[in-house]
């Protein structure tokens, strides 16, 4: 009985430490033993027009990337905006407000939804300021874009 608790604690302290470990961390800077790179940045965004489609804004994008794609590069991009021109105020959701990313010029449309979270609802003649990052599951994020600037016309 004595051995049977003996291996029973041994079996437990093994099944503990690989649940421990196998606990992925999401800002490693490994995955599956290879360094993570950080993605370039888009470059060249344009805000080539702003639609209010009421329960959404399409913000159509021209942008460029010249990195890697697919599984061992970028696979979205991920467009922020904001009212002021602050990039680390960029209201930005990354299963939202993103679209497809492919290397060389890219043009996108965005649906931002103005009835639930990020809301974008354009006003006449306000400015908005854009950026873009691009993301990838096996890579890091990059920074933001330059940044674009757009003012909303209703007419």
């Amino acid at each position: 009985m004595k051995k049977l608790s003996k291996l029973a604690a041994i079996f437990a302290a093994l099944v503990m430490a690989c649940a421990v470990t196998g606990c992925g961390d999401d800002s490693s800077d490994e995955n599956e033993g290879r360094t993570l790179t950080t993605l370039p940045a888009p470059t060249n965004l344009v805000i080539n027009s702003m639609t209010d489609n009421t329960i959404s804004c399409a913000v159509n994008i021209t942008f460029n990337y010249s990195g890697e794609t697919g599984a061992e590069g970028a696979t979205t991009a991920v467009l922020g905006y904001s009212t002021t021109n602050d990039s680390s105020q960029a209201i930005a959701y990354d299963n939202i407000t993103c679209t497809t990313i492919e290397a060389g010029s890219n043009t996108r449309t965005v649906n931002i939804p103005s009835t639930s979270a990020p809301y974008l609802i354009p006003r006449d003649g306000r400015k908005y300021y854009f950026w873009l990052k691009a993301e990838g599951p096996a890579v890091r994020e990059s920074a933001w874009s330059n940044v674009a600037e757009f003012t909303y016309s209703a007419n």
